[in-house]
């Protein structure tokens, strides 16, 4: 019996395991941009108890798609830098077959400065990792999170995926990084979390 609820919940996690299956996957990004969030929920299958300080995943897990299990491994989950990203970035980044860069969507379109030059100094970080290590390069995905909150910012309706790949620290960091796709979601609810799971998913294809 299907809980319609859990629907999409399980089929985006279901294509999502399939996609990575046998894959080593980056998670990084700036502080609170949602990093913790979206790797508890592939590993519980639910959003982090509301209310509670987040807390670094350092784990092994299980997901099971069909009949066949895959093996995920957390090595370390380190919080997000001010201004620079991290030592442990520059290495899950070289190590990895797909890196998902997290930002707040929403303080870029609203225009906050330090969140701007925090995305710009990221973007060209990952830049000089490309041209200066010898490694097979990753596939990135720009993954906005908080769309919830980018329509008050905005004050006009319009498509927060479009909105987002508009702005110039965007658009240059796509150039430099070699046009990695864009996606915009939110991590506020399990509904939010699946379609931000299916939509890197297609990302990724």
């Amino acid at each position: 019996m299907l809980i319609p609820g859990l629907v999409l919940p399980a089929i985006a996690l279901v294509r999502f395991m399939k996609a990575v299956s046998g894959r080593r996957i980056a998670v990084i990004g700036g502080a609170q941009t949602g990093k913790t969030t979206l790797v508890t929920y592939l590993r519980d299958r639910r959003l982090p108890d509301p209310g509670t300080e987040s807390q670094p995943v350092q784990d092994k897990f299980t997901l099971r798609f069909g009949k066949k299990d895959v093996e995920c491994v957390v090595a370390r989950d380190v919080p997000g830098g001010g201004g620079q990203l991290v030592p442990e970035s520059k290495e899950a980044f070289t190590k990895a077959d797909f890196v998902l860069y997290l930002f707040r969507a929403d303080r870029l379109v609203a225009g906050d400065a330090e969140s701007l030059l925090q995305v710009k100094t990221h973007l060209d970080t990952m830049k000089i990792w490309l041209d200066g290590d010898r490694f097979s390069k990753p596939r990135i995905v720009l993954v906005g999170t908080h769309e919830d909150a980018i329509e008050e910012h905005a004050g006009v309706r319009a498509d927060p995926r479009e909105l987002v790949a508009s702005l110039n620290v965007i658009k240059l960091g796509r150039v430099k990084l070699g046009n990695p796709d864009v996606v915009v979601g939110s991590l506020d609810t399990a509904k939010g979390c699946a379609k931000l799971v299916q939509d890197v998913t297609e990302a990724l294809r």
